[in-house]
């Protein structure tokens, strides 16, 4: 995890996904300032006093490829690029991408699952693990680094609340890591390809081509002499 900027709001955000999700939340009958009733709320088919049947209220799709552009393509947490799969048409058709609530849409007022400042682009692995965990550090917000790389005893790099922590507590730093799971299998698998790739090809790729790729790992293999 590394300070992401919040990119800027795209001009049809409110038109494409803000007001029409609060369209069809009062459409159900639901209060925008209530929290959804239960966490199946967001997925279940909905019969409206009119008779017509909803079978969802993510609007918030609509915002993937604002999202994977303003991000510039990189889960906030993990730092990974995370891209979409297209079809030759350029339509979406998998991926593992996903779309984060930061604040977890069961748990807000529903209103804020339409919100741009609540939306982060993702890797689905960090996603699902987040689940509807509160997360007490936004990417978005941090003033610096809170985090470090480690290589440990079975040769696996992990990340760890940075040492000198001006911030937050080594304890906060640590319940993120755990909730994200920042060091299960899966994601260390993937930061150890990175970080193998740049040690073995230290002499053919350039600095500026290590930190498009892989910003943080690449600072943190600079920061401890290994590239």
């Amino acid at each position: 995890m590394i300070p992401v900027q919040l990119p800027q709001e795209p001009p049809s955000f409110d038109a494409r996904v803000r007001q029409p999700g609060l369209v069809a939340l009062r459409i159900l009958g639901h209060n925008p300032n209530n929290p959804p009733p239960n966490e199946c709320f967001w997925n279940t088919p909905h019969r409206t006093a009119a008779g017509l049947i909803r079978t969802t209220l993510n609007y918030w799709t609509r915002a993937r490829d604002d999202l994977c552009t303003g991000y510039n393509r990189r889960c906030v947490y993990s730092c990974f690029v995370i891209e979409p799969v297209r079809d030759s048409s350029g339509k979406v058709v998998g991926g593992d991408y996903s779309i984060d609530h930061f604040a977890p849409k069961s748990l807000q007022p529903a209103k804020e699952a339409f919100e741009w400042i609540n939306l982060r682009w993702c890797w689905n692995v960090i996603n699902n693990k987040k689940g509807d965990a509160l997360i007490e550090i936004d990417p978005v917000s941090l003033p610096g680094m809170i985090v470090e790389l480690e290589e440990d005893v079975r040769g696996k790099w992990i990340v760890r609340p940075a040492q000198n922590l001006n911030f937050f507590t080594t304890e906060q730093v640590q319940d993120t890591i755990n909730k994200l799971g920042l060091n299960s299998s899966i994601v260390v698998v993937r930061r150890n390809k990175y970080v193998n790739d740049f040690i073995d090809n230290i002499h053919v790729y350039s600095d500026a081509e290590m930190c498009a790729r892989q910003p943080f790992v690449f600072s943190e293999l600079r920061r401890l002499g290994r590239i």
